[in-house]
């Protein structure tokens, strides 16, 4: 499962697409077997969006979204899991765990 957590100053990105970095983490069986940091993807939230599905990103990790962000997302099979907030390690630790509140 690839993720990509919207992030900036090593935090979740409070609104989706104001910040243009991302963290992306593949994970096996719940283990991080990769982790990269792409501090300038995409000039829209239409390119972001066509970035991670060429990238093959399973699930976004936000803070807030538009609607009509969420469902171009999930158009293009990327689930999205907004309104998050913290540390992107603590938010990845939490995901990889499945102890997000």
């Amino acid at each position: 499962m690839k993720i990509a957590i919207n992030s900036s100053d090593g935090r979740v990105c409070p609104v989706f697409g104001s910040s243009r970095a991302f963290l992306v983490v593949d994970l096996v069986d719940g283990q991080v077997v990769s982790r990269q940091n792409y501090d300038q993807i995409g000039e829209s939230v239409a390119q972001q969006i066509l970035w991670l599905e060429k990238n093959e990103v399973d699930v976004v990790i936000c803070g807030a979204i538009m609607n009509s962000m969420t469902e171009m997302l999930r158009a293009a099979g990327i689930g999205v899991l907004d309104r998050v907030r913290g540390s992107v390690d603590v938010v990845l630790q939490q995901y990889r765990t499945q102890t997000m509140i």
